[in-house]
């Protein structure tokens, strides 16, 4: 990665009142910032079944004390340093599937607008592009997303995002995964201009998929704009499923509910839900 030192850049508060700006009148109206929380998740699933909440509620906080990914893994942001955010969503054609995607979409698209080389990795990460890390076999990671489902037409799904300082985990990340920040990148990344880059791209991705599932072209639309910043496919992988022995095999593509697919010694794999390691590329 690039030598620029995290410890170097200050805790940064959001600045709410820019932030209502960037993102417009219509959005800032459902948008919270809060001080610190547990997990935006698990507060935004609270508010849905105490009452109803609008369709795109936006929950983000300074800090989060007991954030969630994938397989009840946690960790915990330091204040003004990282962007928790959770969403509340009621699509109206009930496809969860691809919003995973899309929001991971939406991290990606607005880190790259800020000169970080971001991609997604299957099924729900966001990491660097970082050519030296790969050659090592390694992956660095710049956030995750988490989606929890309320009811067949009710979604929370969350991300968060290290954007001065990486998170504090429980315990060590494992060998190919490396934690890391956008200032790792960039100099001096501003969370208020990326939040708000965040929070538009997604809300465009999830009216155009609307849109185009109004259409009949939901997939379609979908894996256009997944495909597009996702890194994981094409590559060689180690596939560790939630049974069974892990396999190798080529990421060849995604199915229509956003499975991937793996093209193996033993045939195709049609994955739900795995861990997915990038190998090193030949040669390295």
């Amino acid at each position: 990665m690039p030598a620029i030192s995290p410890s170097a850049q200050p805790s940064q508060p959001i600045d709410v009142d820019r932030l209502a700006s960037l993102v417009g009148t219509g959005l800032a109206e459902k948008l919270e910032v809060l001080d610190s929380i547990d997990s935006t998740n698990t507060a935004l699933i609270q508010r849905a079944k105490a009452g109803s909440l609008p369709d795109f509620t936006v929950l983000t906080a300074e800090e989060q004390t007991a954030g969630q990914g994938r397989l009840a893994r946690s960790w915990q942001s330091p204040k003004h340093t990282s962007l928790a955010t959770s969403f509340y969503l009621e699509p109206e054609h009930h496809d969860f599937s691809w919003i995973v995607l899309l929001l991971a979409e939406a991290a990606v698209s607005a880190a790259r607008a800020h000169g970080v080389p971001a991609a997604i990795k299957w099924p729900n990460d966001v990491i660097a592009v970082d050519t030296a890390a790969e050659a090592a076999g390694t992956v660095v990671k710049l956030g995750g997303v988490l989606a929890q489902l309320l009811s067949p037409t009710q979604l929370v799904v969350g991300i968060g995002l290290n954007v001065l300082a990486t998170p504090v985990l429980p315990e060590p990340a494992s060998a190919p995964t490396q934690p890391a920040s956008f200032a790792d990148f960039i100099q001096q990344p501003d969370r208020t201009e990326i939040l708000a880059a965040l929070i538009t791209n997604f809300w465009d991705n999830y009216r155009g998929f609307a849109q185009a599932e109004q259409l009949g072209s939901g997939e379609r639309w979908a894996r256009q704009k997944v495909t597009a910043t996702m890194s994981t496919l094409g590559q060689a992988v180690t596939v560790t499923p939630a049974s069974g022995q892990p396999f190798r095999g080529r990421a060849t593509g995604l199915g229509p509910q956003a499975e991937l697919i793996v093209e193996a010694a033993d045939g195709t794999h049609t994955l739900t839900s795995a861990d997915i390691t990038h190998l090193r590329p030949a040669g390295n």
